[in-house]
């Protein structure tokens, strides 16, 4: 089985970096439901959102911690035959991804979409599962699209995407221990 798994959001607590950034940069405090696009562009606006991407998305990446138990768990899925992370990070954004997961002692192949949708890279790469953060804010289109290629889209919920609507297809875990679950789950069935 091959796994794809999202880096911002997902593997570090890229949200908690975008609510540090805002309060240590501009003084002002962003809600955990707040970080995303959606909820920050009208409290911080888009010049000083798209400045906070490029800074969490750059060199703060490094200070940026990982979502609970996201190394421990990763680290172990790293056991089976497959797992590649998949970042709709620019080229020279995912320089930084790869450098957070060498810090952390994670040998696992970093791809990059440059911001377009993952679907494609799942097609050609043959992912069968893709946990990521983004995937119901991304609608219907996106899910069925990945059900198309043969990719399973589960969401890692958090508190910027629990209550959006849920594409039909779409599977979803509270936690990286949930997602280890659910990952000897569908190996045995």
């Amino acid at each position: 089985m091959h796994l794809g798994i999202d880096f911002d959001g997902t593997i570090t607590d890229a949200p908690g970096m975008r609510q540090r950034y805002a309060r240590e940069r501009w003084e002002i405090e962003l809600a955990a439901h707040e970080v995303m696009r959606s909820g920050a562009v009208p409290i911080v606006g888009e010049e000083r959102y798209r400045q906070m991407s490029i800074a969490t998305e750059g060199v703060l990446t490094t200070f940026t911690e990982p979502q609970v138990d996201a190394v421990s768990v990763l680290d172990e899925l790293l056991q089976r035959p497959e797992v590649t992370v998949i970042t709709a990070r620019y080229g020279h954004q995912a320089a930084f991804a790869r450098r957070w997961l060498s810090r952390h002692a994670l040998p696992v192949r970093v791809v990059h979409t440059s911001r377009a949708p993952k679907t494609e890279i799942c097609r050609v790469l043959g992912v069968d599962v893709l946990l990521d953060d983004n995937i119901n804010q991304l609608g219907d289109a996106y899910s069925a699209a990945l059900l198309e290629v043969g990719t399973l889209p589960v969401l890692y919920e958090l508190p910027y995407n629990r209550e959006r609507e849920r594409p039909e297809g779409l599977r979803s875990v509270s936690s990286w221990l949930a997602f280890a679950g659910l990952v000897d789950e569908l190996a045995r069935a």
